[in-house]
């Protein structure tokens, strides 16, 4: 089954979007990168607004062709940062391009990014559009006065953004800028030698494990299993109605 929907509009996605997010009480961060080209030119590689998620200390780490940037959103509106993106685009940091879209219309993917690949344990809803068609990457080492050495760019990006892996050059998703939102109904927990579930009721685990019988649990029922034996793993929490919230493989 897809864990992937495309050609989303914008109005589809504040729909989807207004679904997970609580309102007034959120908050959010924006995370940019940015590299330069032959030109020495600036250009995004990749943005994403996650939500829920406190604005801590500002980063602003610039290096001679790659910078790591972010911007806190006191309190997150769907509707006003979709207008943004769509018009005159939101400013991250002066001197550097603005996140705006390059296409009258905007065409959306939908994905979920299962949870043992989050921080939070919880999957994620990521709503992506590419606004950027000059991305590109290349992968060195840090090094700028008064910032933090790193000895690969490429791991930073991956870290910095929370992309689990990044590509480089190749990713699909340079010159994206993508909102993610954590849904915390329910989440596929791997821990302690068993395999289940946390979350509402209404859901069930369905999937297989190395080869194995098929896994199916519903709310509270768990399964020994040896984690150092697990091969490969391939799970589903589903409701219903449709798949709700992710694959994971080892």
């Amino acid at each position: 089954m897809d864990i992937r929907t495309g050609n989303l509009s914008t109005q589809s996605v504040q729909a989807k979007i207004k679904k997970f997010a609580s309102g007034v009480e959120d908050k959010g961060i924006i995370r940019a990168v940015y590299t330069r080209d032959g030109n020495r030119n600036w250009n995004l590689l990749m943005a994403n607004c996650r939500v829920a998620e406190a604005p801590n200390k500002k980063i602003r780490e610039i290096y001679g062709s790659h910078a790591f940037i972010t911007k806190g959103l006191a309190k997150f509106d769907a509707d006003r940062l979709l207008q943004k993106i769509c018009g005159s685009g939101v400013k991250v940091e002066p001197g550097f391009p603005i996140i705006k879209s390059s296409s009258e219309r905007m065409n959306w993917e939908e994905e979920i990014v299962p949870s043992h690949l989050t921080d939070l344990g919880y999957p994620i809803k990521r709503y992506s559009t590419r606004i950027c068609d000059k991305a590109h990457f290349k992968d060195s080492q840090l090094v700028a006065y008064d910032m933090p050495y790193y000895p690969s760019a490429k791991n930073v990006v991956e870290t910095f953004l929370g992309l689990k892996p990044f590509h480089g050059d190749s990713d699909g998703r340079k010159g994206e800028f993508a909102i993610e939102i954590y849904d915390k109904r329910a989440a596929i927990v791997l821990k302690n030698g068993e395999v289940g579930f946390k979350g509402n009721k209404g859901y069930l685990l369905i999937g297989q494990i190395n080869d194995g019988e098929p896994i199916r649990l519903r709310h509270g029922e768990t399964k020994a299993i040896e984690v150092e034996d697990v091969r490969s793993l391939e799970l589903w929490l589903v409701s219903s109605r449709l798949i709700s919230f992710g694959l994971g493989k080892i």
